[in-house]
């Protein structure tokens, strides 16, 4: 674990710097300038902190528009192929019903098979032909 540094103002002058180490604390002095100069580190430190806060909050609205952006196309995806999975069903029965006529084909309908052949509404001079 990194060390961890603990301010302890003692008085104005001079500032005491305790810094946990493996073997417990070890306390330096430091002067005002040092002390500034941890305080303005912190300072950056924290505004660092809200950035990267605000950075990992966009990340994940970003993540959260992507995973309802894949159910969607899952959804979509669904629908296609039970779409397809019909057209397929109507293929075989259009395919079912052309073989199946294909059959029968050398036979005429049924109106013109059974009906009567028409009469010709000429009439017939009795002469010979040719």
């Amino acid at each position: 674990m990194p060390d961890r540094l603990l301010l302890v103002p003692v008085g104005t002058i001079p500032k005491i710097l305790a810094k946990k180490g493996k073997n417990g604390y070890s306390i330096t002095m430091i002067s005002e300038e040092e002390l500034s100069q941890l305080q303005e580190k912190i300072q950056l430190l924290e505004a660092n902190n809200g950035l990267l806060q605000e950075i990992i909050g966009a990340q994940q609205k970003s993540i959260d528009l992507r995973e309802k952006e894949n159910s969607l196309q899952s959804q979509v995806i669904e629908a296609l192929q039970r779409q397809i999975t019909l057209l397929e069903q109507q293929i075989l029965v259009l395919q079912v019903q052309l073989n199946g006529d294909s059959d029968d084909n050398h036979l005429l309908s049924a109106p013109t098979r059974f009906s009567r052949p028409s009469k010709s509404s000429r009439k017939k001079s009795g002469r010979k032909h040719g």
